[in-house]
């Protein structure tokens, strides 16, 4: 599989980020880091591309390890609102500052800036996949009604399978792994992603269409 095919089935994304900016306007604001997170992973296609073929390899690291942690974050948001975590701020705020402590620490004292940080990326990816099947767990017993009509249903199944094999692909690029691990299933495991890829992009698109409208409140007087 080409570079040039990677990077076409990639754009994907656009599909949901186009589907957003016409909705934008009317959706619950909840679901707002949602829609920033697919706006920034198609400007992260764009961008990484137009990097890979300047060949600075520097820049694009840096550009990766800043998106990982924006990446997070946003998604750490977006769990916030959907109240995972309760309405214990201070539960929150823990696990926020554990996350980006352990951004810092590989990013300047272990892998170091100019090098893609493959250590946060599983740590985070892992905890992705953890807030996921957890919201869908409690998605599934509160919520009544068609799941497939539902934003969440989506969303989840989306994260859960895009971490998932985000974990694995990372683990694989690894030094400590490299050698016990042939260029050909890596590379095979690299095209798996990428059309994985693609199905959490055609999800991401239905959940943006699903997202719900803006809640209108009313005064009694």
């Amino acid at each position: 599989m080409t570079n040039t095919l990677i990077f076409i089935l990639s754009l994907s994304i656009a599909v949901a980020a186009i589907i957003g900016v016409i909705r934008f306007n009317k959706i619950d604001k909840s679901y707002y880091p949602f829609i920033f997170s697919v706006w920034i992973s198609l400007l992260v296609e764009l961008t990484t591309r137009l990097l890979m073929m300047g060949g600075n390899k520097n820049a694009l690291a840096i550009f990766y390890n800043v998106y990982i942690l924006v990446d997070f974050s946003l998604y750490f948001m977006l769990f916030y609102n959907w109240k995972l975590f309760g309405h214990n701020k201070r539960i929150s705020l823990l696990i926020g500052t554990f996350i980006l402590v352990c951004w810092i620490v590989t990013t300047f004292f272990i892998v170091g800036a100019t090098t893609p940080n493959y250590i946060f990326t599983i740590i985070y990816s892992f905890a992705l996949v953890f807030f996921s099947v957890n919201a869908f767990n409690k998605f599934i017993v509160n919520e009544k009604g068609n799941i497939f009509t539902n934003a969440r249903f989506w969303i989840c199944l989306g994260l859960t399978i895009f971490y998932t094999f985000f974990i694995v692909t990372n683990t694989t690029s690894l030094s400590v792994f490299q050698l016990k691990v042939s260029v050909a299933f890596r590379r095979n495991l690299h095209e798996i992603n990428v059309f994985s890829n693609l199905l959490v992009n055609t999800m991401y698109a239905i959940a943006v269409l699903w997202v719900p409208r803006k809640k209108h409140f009313t005064s009694l007087f």
